[in-house]
């Protein structure tokens, strides 16, 4: 009978047939098969054997016996050209299959993928991947993951009698590796839990097993003339592991035992950096049931490129353990692919290595390859000291210091370069640099200007520094080959440190402003805190305020005023002042307080930047509102007025659409077409001519659209029952075509413009004008003052106006008069008309107290301090009238029948020896303030002028009497837009400025007639 072999890959056993075994039909039918065809390939009845017995080795002995001795088999290329030789030598990936405690030592992370060629086409893959991070106080605590697969081909040794069989095993484990560094990082501890699942045929087993290790690395030390010129360093490195422990694994229904395996090893390692390195090992290794057997293995590596390895392991039977193997490394891949910084620095080893096993099995052949770091690890600053000196001028000593760093490849150097400076920035570019490439740095500009860049050999470097503040500091770990590597401190790879002064700082700033709006420069109070926020006492110190005027154009220099200059004791720690200061000024606008503690730089402090501190403020309103002491006013005694007719009805860009509003009814005013239409139908011997026209400015070219804008007009005339032979339209007119002259600057002037150029117009026979549009009569209150109340306001806001109203008592009055506010300032003259806020007249002969309130762009609220003017009333009858509109930008009214009109009031004055007179003009929105006021005066004046040359011609005996009682003319401008008090109505404004109707209607000559008691 042939027994299978399994030495230290096949663990032999000597597999005997009992009755005990007949109950296993399928192994009876597997030895029969064999012995049937004992003439096939000696290899492959070998081969099949071995592997039946891997499979069903626990169901052939009693319960203490050995099975799964695929867990025996040396995974790893390296590992097989030293004979398996690797328990004291633990530093790559492949320590988890020989001695977990190499985890404790490996570098921060590699992974690495083996195949296996074994005997009779068994093949074997693995992979395994291992990460370092910190844990339990220990710089290195290593996790490892592996899988490797040991599969065959299916085959049959029974020449085509029985289906063919396939054999497979998976093994998948977690492994865990620590570095005590609490006791010392020479030793190292690891462990791992492996799972295992095995199959032949259609019969499986699962199961469980773990590892554990020790390793034992001192630091290397040097050779000196033992390392023959040949060697710098030599490493000593002890190790034990205890691997396959675990329950018994149920196969079928036959238990067996996992092949325990203890090791020991030792090794010895040699070496110059970029030189040669040779390493000499030795393991011990015992497997459960079997004797123990002695390894010995050998690397050599020529300037970490080639390596060359030789393994010969003991045995008792004489199947050979001779092995080779070969080694390429190439570094610094990555970086050299991608560009990428020198912490990136980089590996990939391949190895292959050549078993054999004698005569009786063939060769076998490993392959492998890795890739891992070669850039120094990752450490850690810690926290620096500093002894500060409190002496002008002297320096204060700083101790800094960091984790050491190491290089995974033992025969390299570490060394470190310090960076110091206040420049974050500067910190920053300069280890970016370093990382990049080094070399260059050292040679650049950048690192002579750096405050201290500096190459030291260990953790800890001293050193001094003049003036206090903030540093910060970085430090970068690099090998012989210039890979560098930060420090970090948590997420950061700069750190600060301080030293501590006085630090004079501006704490706080308030400006105060004034509540009042007067025309003296007082402005407010400005509150600056000046503080002493650092550890110790400072010295006497200058401080300087100053007031710099900015608003005074682009290219004007800035004009500065001092506020404070003085020299202040020294301050303690935690010692503040605050300086008050009553700020005027008469310059408006915008200004900058700008403080400066210590402008000299004399105090050590900890923070210059907080002692310069520039606040921009805006002055206060400065201005007045004024009215008479005292006044004399006139209460109204009419109880209806006149409101002219517009003849005109205006149109939406390129429509001939009619607004309604031009012919449905209102309570105030009488439409244009409605007045028309009960006036015609009154008159039938009356007939008007209608002119359409367009604007040019709004880009309306087709004179058919002004003669179509007729044709409905004149149709919706007819529509309100005007009979069609009292309607015209003209279809060839002057004014067809308006808008013709350049465009308005201004856009809101352009657009009004426009809108009263796309119109359509009525004329009549002179004789018939005031038949068809004569003013209407409207019902009014009487509870007006004329003249009474008239206020003057100046004042001008840098900040911007928000709201402003006028106040006063003891009736509660508001007012807030449109037309006065322009940009920053407002300005002008408004006439209060006596009411209170609920519209009633205020009582008269008695003080009325008013002040204004003005809310500027800034949310700051101001006000004008409370005056009071009197109200002396003049009983009076008056009447007030409008004669008409003006024509656009003109002074002349439209129908010639309101100068006809003028010699009524004339009969008045004849007849009412104490009555007076006086003219009013007033002017739309459209155009400037200062056009709108000289149009204003012009109607005014033209009106005086023609009523008293009338009267010079109707009167030629009185006219001096009556000129006397003839006011001056008043030209209001833009500022009073037509307001009406209706009666049951309220206030009613006429004179909207925002629609063409309303603009028309404040081109007006105001009469005021009034009668002195």
């Amino acid at each position: 009978m042939i027994h299978p072999i399994d030495r230290d890959h096949c663990v032999p056993t000597r597999a005997k047939r009992t009755d005990k075994d007949m109950n296993f039909p399928w192994i009876d039918n597997a030895m029969v098969r064999i012995h049937r065809f004992r003439r096939l390939n000696v290899g492959t009845v070998v081969l099949a054997f071995c592997l039946m017995t891997i499979l069903i080795h626990g169901r052939l002995k009693a319960q203490d016996g050995v099975g799964l001795p695929f867990l025996k088999i040396g995974i790893g290329a390296r590992q097989a050209g030293m004979a398996g030789v690797a328990t004291g030598v633990g530093d790559d990936v492949y320590t988890v299959y020989t001695n977990p405690g190499g985890l404790g030592h490996i570098r921060r992370w590699q992974w690495s993928a083996a195949y296996n060629k074994w005997f009779a086409d068994v093949y074997q893959a693995s992979f395994i991947y291992v990460q370092q991070f910190r844990a339990f106080g220990s710089k290195k605590m290593t996790i490892g993951l592996d899988c490797s697969y040991i599969g065959m081909p299916a085959w049959d040794a029974t020449g085509g009698l029985e289906p063919e069989v396939s054999a497979n095993q998976l093994i998948a484990g977690v492994h865990l590796g620590q570095r005590l560094d609490w006791l010392t990082p020479a030793l190292a501890l690891g462990a791992g839990i492996k799972g295992i699942s095995s199959r032949y045929a259609d019969y499986s087993a699962l199961g469980v097993a773990g590892d554990v290790g020790l390793l034992l690395r001192p630091g290397r030390f040097e050779l000196g003339t033992a390392g023959l010129g040949i060697f710098d360093y030599g490493i000593i490195t002890l190790g034990v592991s205890y691997m396959h422990l675990g329950p018994k694994i149920k196969f079928d229904r036959r238990y067996t035992s996992l092949p325990r395996t203890w090791r020991a090893g030792v090794s010895f390692r040699m070496g110059r950096y970029n030189g040669f390195n040779l390493l000499l090992a030795s393991d011990v290794i015992g497997v459960q049931n079997r004797d123990a057997v002695i390894g010995f293995g050998t690397e050599l590596w020529w300037k970490d490129v080639l390596g060359a390895r030789f393994g010969y392991r003991m045995n008792e039977e004489d199947l050979g353990d001779i092995s080779f193997g070969l080694g390429f490394r190439w570094d610094d891949v990555m970086n050299s692919i991608f560009n990428l910084p020198t912490r990136y620095g980089d590996a990939f080893e391949v190895n292959v290595a050549d078993v054999g096993y004698g005569d009786v099995l063939q060769q076998t052949y490993r392959g492998a390859v890795s890739h891992f770091p070669v850039a120094p690890e990752p450490f850690r600053l810690q926290d620096p000291t500093v002894i500060t000196s409190q002496v002008m001028g002297d320096s204060s000593a700083v101790t800094l210091a960091w984790e050491k760093a190491y290089d995974p490849d033992p025969f390299d150097e570490v060394a470190y370069l310090v960076f110091i400076d206040k420049d974050r920035n500067k910190v920053d570019q300069a280890i970016a640099w370093v990382e990049r490439n080094m070399d260059d740095f050292l040679q650049s500009g950048l690192k002579d200007s750096l405050l201290l860049c500096e190459s030291v050999p260990s953790p800890t470097f001293v050193t001094s520094v003049v003036g206090g503040g903030v540093y910060y500091w970085a430090v970068a770990a690099y090998d012989l080959g210039r890979h560098a590597r930060l420090a970090k401190r948590g997420e950061e790879h700069i750190d600060i440190f301080t030293v501590a002064t006085a630090d004079l700082a501006i704490q706080d700033f308030h400006f105060i402003p004034t509540e009042w709006i007067t025309t003296t420069p007082e402005q407010g109070i400005l509150s600056i805190t000046v503080a002493n926020e650092g550890s110790v006492e400072s010295d006497s110190f200058h401080v300087i305020i100053t007031d710099g005027y900015e608003d005074q154009g682009m290219e004007a220099e800035p004009l500065k005023r001092t506020l404070v200059d003085v020299w202040l004791p020294g301050f303690s720690i935690g010692t503040d002042t605050t300086f008050i200061i009553d700020w005027v000024t008469n310059l408006h606008g915008s200004h900058v307080i700008r403080t400066v503690v210590d402008p000299e730089s004399r105090i050590l402090e900890l923070n210059h930047g907080n002692n310069d501190r520039s606040e921009l403020i805006v002055s206060v309103p400065k201005g007045l509102l004024s009215a008479p002491d005292s006044i004399d006013v006139m209460a109204t005694g009419y109880d209806q007025t006149e409101i002219p007719i517009v003849p005109e009805v205006y149109f939406q860009p390129f429509s001939s659409e009619i607004d309604p509003l031009y012919y449905t009814d209102s309570i105030v005013s009488s439409p244009i077409l409605l007045a028309l239409a009960r006036r015609l139908i009154q008159h039938p011997e009356i007939s008007v001519i209608i002119r359409g026209s367009i604007d040019a400015l709004s880009g309306e070219e087709d004179p058919a659209l002004a003669d179509e804008r007729g044709v409905h007009v004149r149709g919706q005339l007819i529509r309100m029952g005007v009979p069609d032979d009292q309607i015209n339209v003209e279809f060839d007119h002057p004014e067809k075509i308006l808008g013709q002259r350049r465009m308005p600057a201004d856009p809101q002037d352009a657009e009004w413009v426009m809108q009263q150029n796309r119109v359509v117009r009525f004329t009549v026979d002179p004789a018939f004008e005031e038949l068809v549009f004569s003013p209407f009569k409207v019902a009014v209150d009487t509870t007006l003052i004329r003249d009474g109340i008239q206020y003057g306001v100046d004042i001008i806001t840098p900040s911007g106006i928000d709201a402003w109203r006028v106040t006063g008592g003891p009736a509660p009055i508001e007012m807030v008069p449109a037309g006065l506010f322009d940009g920053d300032s407002l300005r002008g003259r408004f006439i209060w008309n006596g009411s209170d806020v609920n519209g009633n007249l205020v009582p008269r002969n008695r003080w009325v107290r008013y002040h204004l309130v003005l809310d500027d762009t800034l949310g700051r609220t101001f006000r004008t301090r409370e005056d009071s003017v009197y109200l002396k009333e003049k009983r009076t009858l008056q009447r007030w009238e409008m004669f008409g509109a003006a024509k656009f930008a003109e002074v002349e009214p439209i129908y010639q029948f309101y100068w006809d009109r003028l010699m009524d009031l004339g009969e008045e004055l004849v007849q009412n020896p104490d009555m007076r007179v006086r003219f009013e003009g007033h002017a739309c929105a459209i155009g400037s303030d200062a056009v709108n006021q000289r149009l204003s005066l012009g109607r005014a004046e033209a009106f005086t002028r023609a009523f008293k040359e009338r009267i010079r011609n109707a009167y030629p005996g009185r006219y001096e009497d009556i000129w006397r009682r003839i006011d001056q003319p008043v030209g209001y401008g833009e500022k009073v837009p037509l307001d009406i008090r209706v009666r049951g109505q309220g206030d009613l404004l006429l004179g909207d400025n925002e629609t063409p109707v309303g603009r028309y209607l404040n081109r007006r000559i105001m009469v005021l007639l009034y009668k002195e008691n």
